[in-house]
């Protein structure tokens, strides 16, 4: 049971408590920087304060989250925001600015948009397949004979499309150099069938970088480098200041809240008073009974 008799006891006692508060998750759920390097431990993956090796779902939370979409997505924002533009029209079917605005709303509709997501993922993820839909009259698995077909859509492919990258082998099946993708299969849990797209039919967009791991044909290959690796940990880091940052404003933002107590105010109701200041926040609103007084401390 707590019982202070001057302001000095008063503020220190309110900090502990608020800091407790703030901070009694454990290690484990916090995660860095919260959780404390261990040296008698062999860092791996699972306990090093950077991850060891990144994954897929560690870009796409980073992009999903803080900074790292906006270093994936401004770039090509950018270099997409203008468009084309069309000079001169000489067709007596429109005037010049309606088939202006509907070339725009084409371009807009039918490849900015799909253009920009196959360059997005390819910075986020290393590569991107983005598909040539031709009218030629052929599966998309069979490769693509007349090169002058016209092309009716294009398509950037989702990651969980693909279960496997198809490399081209020589007569001893091994993989030739340079090495060259054969074709992509699709996930027949999505489309219900075993599917397969020719690399003919494919463009393929690397974001280039020093990818050194062993190609396996697997979704996850290192094909290209994604834009947030390098930057990676710096990136947990802002995120983590971020996170601390909006915490303090939401426990402490609007300054440090005291109480004067009665002088007739008995030991447990001074406890039950301060206990009360443990764990507010911005929304926090107390009620006290007639004779105290609440204080802001700055």
């Amino acid at each position: 049971m707590a019982v202070f008799n001057n302001t000095d006891d008063l503020v220190k006692h309110v900090i502990t408590k608020t800091w407790n508060n703030g901070v009694s998750y454990t290690p484990t759920e916090l995660g860095f920087p919260n959780n404390t390097p261990n040296a008698s431990k062999k860092k791996t993956a699972a306990n090093s304060l950077f991850a060891v090796k990144i994954t897929e779902s560690d870009r796409r939370e980073k992009y999903e989250r803080g900074i790292g979409g906006a270093i994936v997505d401004k770039i090509i924002d950018d270099a997409l925001k203008n468009g084309f533009t069309i000079n001169i029209i000489s067709t007596p079917e429109e005037p010049e600015k309606a088939l202006t605005k509907s070339l725009t709303r084409v371009y807009k509709e039918k490849i900015e948009l799909e253009l920009g997501k196959a360059l997005k993922w390819a910075r986020l993820y290393g590569y991107n397949f983005l598909l040539m839909g031709r009218k030629d009259g052929q599966d998309l698995d069979t490769p693509l004979s007349n090169m002058n077909a016209k092309v009716e859509y294009i398509k950037a492919i989702p990651r969980n499309w693909i279960t496997e990258i198809v490399y081209k082998k020589d007569e001893a099946g091994y993989r030739v150099i340079p090495e060259e993708v054969e074709k992509v299969n699709l996930n027949p849990g999505i489309f219900g069938k075993n599917t397969a797209i020719h690399a003919s039919r494919l463009m393929m967009i690397a974001n280039p970088g020093l990818e050194e791991d062993y190609i396996t044909g697997s979704p996850n290959d290192t094909i290209g480098c994604s834009v947030l690796d390098r930057p990676f940990n710096v990136i947990s880091v802002i995120d983590h200041m971020l996170w601390s940052a909006g915490q303090t404003m939401w426990r402490v933002g609007g300054g440090l809240l005291g109480l004067d107590l009665p002088p007739d105010a008995t030991p447990e109701d001074r406890d039950a008073a301060l206990d009360s200041l443990g764990d507010i926040n911005a929304k926090t609103v107390l009620a006290f009974p007639d004779g105290y007084k609440a204080n802001v401390l700055n």
